[in-house]
């Protein structure tokens, strides 16, 4: 995928009449590549990445763990005995990332209340 500004540099060379063998060596793309988007009407859709992590299956019972008090690494014991197989700084992160919500809905919720 290529940044809009290239996309606009590809049109506007073809429009010149470039060949695409020379638009290619001059932009650094590939021949194919400048042939797709100079075909193409549209510009291209960007599509944002989507990823499943493996302590979303773990949800529920990290945030019941967590409201015991437990540390990170007590938390990391205790998934790995459920079958976690991943890293102990991946938890680390999970959890900074639950946190870091919860105390937004704390002061989202402490605003409201004040009013």
């Amino acid at each position: 995928m290529i940044s809009m500004y290239k996309l606009h540099q590809v049109k506007v060379l073809r429009s010149k009449g470039l060949p695409i063998k020379k638009i290619s060596r001059k932009m650094r793309l590939s021949k194919n590549t400048v042939r797709k988007y100079v075909r193409s009407s549209e510009p291209p859709k960007f599509k944002p990445l989507q990823y499943n992590k493996i302590l979303n299956e773990y949800e529920d019972t990290t945030k019941e763990i967590l409201r015991k008090g437990y540390t990170g690494t007590r938390i990391y014991n205790e998934l790995v005995a459920m079958g976690y197989k991943g890293s102990l700084p991946a938890v680390y992160r999970y959890l900074a990332g639950i946190r870091k919500k919860e105390t937004i809905k704390e002061r989202v919720t402490n605003v409201y209340l004040h009013y």
